[in-house]
């Protein structure tokens, strides 16, 4: 009987197991969230496609180093927000930012003040913007998700790394 019991838990184990890993390798993020785990020892676990909670995301803000600390969890512009207030770049302009961004089916003509962050982040390579059916979103206003913002710390950490 307890052999039983043990060769059930290593076979329920090795499923759960099983399907994390192909969860993450079949998943966009895929890459960036190994290179999160194998260079920096950070993982990021659960479903990644939901929410991330505030727990999540003040260990990546420590992570990457951000001073700001998260009060609730966050949508995506915020945290575009603070990882390119954070930074010491070179500020572009309005008509500079509208052009980079007009690819963007969610693009805001009279979002100036947003609009000069969402362009910083797309220069420096930390906004892609998501898929969609409308096209491709920046999507500002929706929760950021524990795989975007496990790739957001990995494209931070780069750019950082080229300022240097």
């Amino acid at each position: 009987m307890k052999k039983k019991v043990v060769s059930l838990i290593l076979v329920l184990a090795l499923c759960l197991f099983t399907n994390n890993v192909v969860a993450v390798e079949g998943h966009w993020a895929a890459g960036d969230l190994y290179i999160l785990k194998e260079i920096y020892k950070f993982e990021v676990i659960g479903n990644l496609d939901e929410p991330a909670d505030k727990a999540l995301q003040e260990e990546v803000f420590k992570l990457i180093g951000l001073k700001k600390r998260p009060r609730h969890e966050m949508l995506r512009f915020r945290i575009f927000y603070y990882m390119v207030e954070s930074l010491p770049i070179e500020k572009l302009g309005d008509e500079e930012c509208n052009e980079m961004l007009q690819d963007f089916a969610d693009f805001c003509d009279y979002c100036k003040k947003n609009n000069r962050t969402l362009g910083m982040a797309k220069k420096i390579g930390l906004l892609r913007g998501r898929k969609t059916v409308e096209g491709l979103v920046m999507a500002i206003d929706k929760p950021v998700t524990k795989a975007e913002l496990g790739v957001l710390a990995v494209r931070y950490l780069k750019v950082k790394e080229t300022l240097k």
